[in-house]
């Protein structure tokens, strides 16, 4: 089952790749499929996970960020329709030298949903 309908946020995942020889930091993401798209970071505090609103996502020279759940994230908001497993969406990544990459995602069914993570081995 994807997202219900009543849910209005869809985190999202990926790999960034900086392969020049200058750090980047990537400021915002934006996508017309949804409102607003926010930076995340996923913390355990006290063996509670939870999550951070960042201003950027730092990338240093030659290396790739990896988003993933109990990491970075990204976090999709108000989506203008219901998005089933097999669609697809597009983000814009915008960073911080004015260069924006535009980035087709496909939307996967989610195995558990995040706010309920507690380390589950399968």
């Amino acid at each position: 089952s994807e997202a219900p309908p009543t849910v209005s946020v869809l985190a999202a995942y990926a790999e960034i790749v900086n392969s020049t020889t200058k750090h980047r930091d990537l400021v915002s993401i934006s996508s017309p499929s949804f409102s607003h798209v926010e930076l995340h970071l996923s913390k355990i505090i006290n063996d509670t996970a939870t999550m951070e609103k960042q201003d950027s996502f730092s990338i240093s020279a030659n290396t790739t960020l990896k988003l993933s759940p109990g990491a970075y994230h990204m976090m999709l908001f108000n989506p203008d329709k219901l998005y089933k497993s097999g669609d697809s969406i597009v983000l814009d990544f915008i960073f911080d030298d004015g260069t924006s990459v535009s980035v087709t995602a496909n939307v996967k069914k989610r195995t558990h949903h995040h706010q309920h993570e507690h380390h589950h081995h399968h």
